[in-house]
């Protein structure tokens, strides 16, 4: 796709640099996700049970162990976000990890806990990921402002 002479083929992409006192900073390189087909083919989302009423079949959407089934299917969601949007940095999961499997995705944050990542970085890190996949109000401003200062400077040029 081209926009204003400009071909656009790629994602979102940013760096996270995590500072390591006298040793060299990591690096992680991350890439928004295009699409979910893949986490949903490998995931599939629970559901509710029914409840049977006078008035038919009703999804019981506040059952505990629906609910519970929820927020563990949500918690692998986040977890497939975390490694699927940092896989530029090429980083060596474990084992215990495997991308094939949902069940294993929530335990990248123990994995960075177990390689010296603190809780403040883990968080960090999933903030990042986050931010990589989304368009933030502070986002779209500063890009705003980048356009209309080459703007004005392209006038000043003429």
């Amino acid at each position: 796709m081209i926009i204003n002479g400009r071909e656009v083929t790629k994602a979102n992409e940013d760096f996270l640099v995590i500072p390591r006192g006298a040793d060299e900073p990591i690096v992680f390189q991350g890439s928004a996700i295009k699409l979910f087909d893949e986490f949903h083919a490998l995931c599939k989302p629970p559901e509710a049970p029914v409840d049977l009423t006078r008035s038919g079949p009703v999804a019981n959407e506040n059952d505990k162990t629906y609910l519970n089934r929820m927020d563990n299917y949500l918690q692998q969601k986040l977890g497939w976000m975390v490694m699927k949007t940092l896989e530029p940095s090429k980083i060596e999961w474990s084992e215990a990890i495997d991308m094939e499997k949902c069940s294993t995705w929530t335990k990248w944050a123990d994995e960075l806990g177990e390689a010296g990542f603190t809780a403040a970085e883990q968080q960090r890190i999933m903030t990042f990921v986050l931010e990589v996949n989304s368009l933030s109000e502070k986002k779209l401003e500063e890009a705003r402002a980048d356009f209309l200062h080459g703007r004005a400077k392209a006038q000043q040029a003429k």
